[in-house]
């Protein structure tokens, strides 16, 4: 059975209108020295080089990772510029306002669906721009549910 992986965003926040920072403090350096994972100190690194108030790492809900299935949900908020993640197959669902030639050409799923939240002229834009880029696309619309093994 497939396993849901989330992948992480981070927000950072700042107030600063001073962007000079205050010099290296003994607690910095002794952090930069332990070990830690590449994430956690690209996000040290981050922190000390800008002027940040607030870091906060969220979960980012629209993945779903198998052995055999990289599946990607562009919803409304249409992220899909997600470092390190190559979907193979997407589904777009909620009617996000995005230009769907340029998100296949950043992400080259094998295959494209659209769920029945999304109007039919949308769905009818979509379907072209996966003839232009020849990506197989299914209309869960008018196709109804579409089996994949697992």
């Amino acid at each position: 059975m497939g396993k849901l992986k989330n992948q992480s965003i981070v927000v950072a926040v700042s107030t600063q209108q001073n962007h000079n920072r205050p010099p290296r403090t003994q607690k910095t350096d002794a952090l930069q020295s332990a070990k830690i994972s590449e994430q956690d100190r690209f996000l040290i690194d981050f922190k000390n080089e800008y002027p940040i108030d607030t870091l906060q790492i969220e979960a980012f809900k629209n993945t779903f990772i198998t052995k055999e299935l990289r599946l990607f949900v562009l919803d409304e908020k249409a992220i899909y510029n997600i470092p390190r993640f190559e979907p193979s197959h997407l589904l777009i669902s909620n009617d996000p306002k995005v230009n769907l030639d340029r998100v296949l050409t950043h992400i080259h799923p094998k295959m494209v669906f659209a769920d029945g939240s999304n109007p039919p002229w949308s769905i009818s834009r979509w379907k072209k721009s996966c003839q232009k880029s020849k990506v197989p696309f299914v209309s869960l619309r008018e196709h109804g549910a579409y089996p994949i093994n697992l």
